[in-house]
């Protein structure tokens, strides 16, 4: 049996789960660190350490082919590249994806797509079997939303399998696991409830307070691991 993560969560990870709006993201969020500057106050760099300009290397290598042409004269020139048959080369070409299409399926796609005008859609469907797919706007990329709770749950299943966690075990809902959206715990600060029930509300009712305790029980980093697998 498993016992539940004690830390807390880090304030970055907070400030996201407040930004998204009780939509927590599953992964991790990485900004490039910022053009290091040169401190206040520190001397200035020696000018011996600075490139050279390139407008000295251009002088010289025009004056060096212009010296090669009156060594040889401009009709040798001619000669020495008469023979020469100059081609462009081809463009590198990228294949597309070969997808295969499944016309029936396709078609109810379509139908769906067609009744949901009132916001932005894209899906894509594969059959892992057959290999067969479906698609509206397959490369859109959209916000994940609730989708993050999918891999929090089969980390859950998965440690259940394995005997880690204890689907009876009671865990507590903590001051810190308080976020809004959806769900029905945001006024149970202090109840206890079963993995096995905080995972129904999680699936069920979308419980977003729910899928930050679960997540806390299993360790992000295990949920990173499963999103990574899937």
């Amino acid at each position: 049996m498993r016992a539940r993560c004690v830390s807390a969560r880090s304030s970055s990870f907070r400030r996201l789960s407040r930004a998204t709006q009780g939509r927590p993201q599953g992964r991790d969020i990485r900004l490039p660190s910022a053009p290091t500057r040169p401190r206040r106050g520190s001397p200035p760099r020696s000018a011996a350490k600075r490139p050279a300009s390139g407008r000295g290397w251009v002088t010289l290598i025009v004056l060096a082919l212009a010296a090669v042409v009156v060594s040889v004269g401009p009709g040798t020139i001619r000669e020495l590249v008469s023979g020469v048959t100059f081609v462009r080369p081809p463009a590198a070409s990228i294949p597309a994806p070969i997808l295969h299409t499944e016309p029936a399926l396709q078609a109810g796609v379509d139908g769906v797509s067609a009744a949901f005008s009132h916001g932005r859609l894209a899906l894509a469907i594969v059959d892992l079997q057959s290999g067969a797919t479906a698609g509206v706007d397959a490369e859109r990329a959209l916000p994940a939303a609730s989708l993050f709770k999918l891999p929090i749950l089969l980390e859950v299943l998965t440690e259940e399998e394995a005997g880690r966690l204890d689907p009876d075990l009671r865990l507590a809902i903590r001051a810190e696991d308080w976020t809004d959206g959806s769900g029905v715990l945001q006024g149970r600060v202090g109840d206890q409830l079963a993995v096995r029930e905080l995972t129904r509300l999680m699936i069920q009712q979308s419980d977003n307070i729910a899928a930050l305790v679960l997540m806390d029980a299993v360790g992000l980093e295990s949920v990173n691991g499963m999103a990574e697998r899937l």
